[in-house]
């Protein structure tokens, strides 16, 4: 009987422990979940510009002649960089693109774009550089550009692109990329792509080694959606006129209006 009765006692001071124990022991705090912005064509706005030092803007290649002096001059004047409208990709990085528009009279080569993400502050998250789709930015005209991110800030983030290189072409020089006519463009959405087929047309008179076609998306509030482009090699290089047919769907993933513009590369 006595056993029994030491059996009890010890089985009571068990419990009484075990539950002492759970009564001290602190309640974990749970992690605050990160907030993931809405990405599908979410463009914030910054509430500051980059606070790091940045690079001189609108550096021009100096060829020295008159046209390039008075370009460099004016440049800041004409040339514009809309802040890109980013989108979640399949894979969760970033997809960035916007336009870089050109409403002065001199065509310009070759634009360098840096595209930020900020924090509401300025503070850099990431940096990146890249070029437009199409090399030759002509007067009164745009081109588009994008940038990919390889992951998604998981803070809040705004977007920020500046220009920090191009060249002025050399009026007075042969060119070595001229902008062609598009003609007889034809669209067809079937439901989840587009095909774009059309003819180009060599209007310059230039004797060509390739040209390049353009296809861009904007949305009916005039955001780009996407863009793809084709190069076209050409067997004879003093052909008039080139078909081509292009497959692309907007990052909306819905129809958008459809542009496509064309520049040939001048033989040598």
């Amino acid at each position: 009987m006595r056993r029994w009765g030491w059996r009890w006692l010890f089985c009571w001071l068990s419990v009484l422990v075990t539950a002492c124990a759970q009564l001290s022991s602190t309640t974990p705090t749970p992690k605050p979940q990160t907030r993931t912005p809405s990405l599908q064509g979410f463009t914030p706005q910054a509430t500051a510009p980059p606070t790091l030092p940045v690079r001189p803007i609108y550096t021009l290649t100096p060829f020295g002649n008159a046209a390039t002096r008075r370009a460099s001059q004016q440049l800041s004047s004409f040339i514009g960089v809309d802040a890109p409208t980013c989108y979640e990709s399949a894979v969760q990085s970033l997809v960035c693109i916007g336009w870089i528009r050109n409403t002065g009279d001199d065509p310009l080569l070759n634009p360098l774009i840096t595209v930020y993400l900020l924090t509401p502050q300025g503070q850099p998250i990431q940096i990146t550089d890249t070029t437009t789709a199409l090399s030759l930015l002509s007067g009164h005209t745009h081109l588009p550009y994008r940038v990919i991110f390889s992951e998604i800030p998981t803070e809040s983030w705004a977007t920020y692109a500046d220009i920090r290189g191009i060249e002025a072409l050399v009026i007075d020089s042969p060119p070595s990329i001229v902008s062609l006519s598009v003609i007889n463009v034809e669209t067809t959405w079937n439901g989840s792509e587009y095909l774009i087929e059309g003819e180009i047309v060599n209007d310059m008179g230039q004797p060509l080694e390739s040209i390049r076609a353009l296809a861009a998306f904007t949305t009916a509030s005039g955001q780009l959606s996407g863009f793809r482009s084709q190069e076209i090699t050409l067997t004879d290089p003093d052909m008039e006129k080139v078909s081509f047919s292009i497959r692309a769907t907007p990052l909306t993933g819905q129809p958008d209006q459809v542009e496509v513009m064309a520049q040939g590369y001048v033989r040598r």
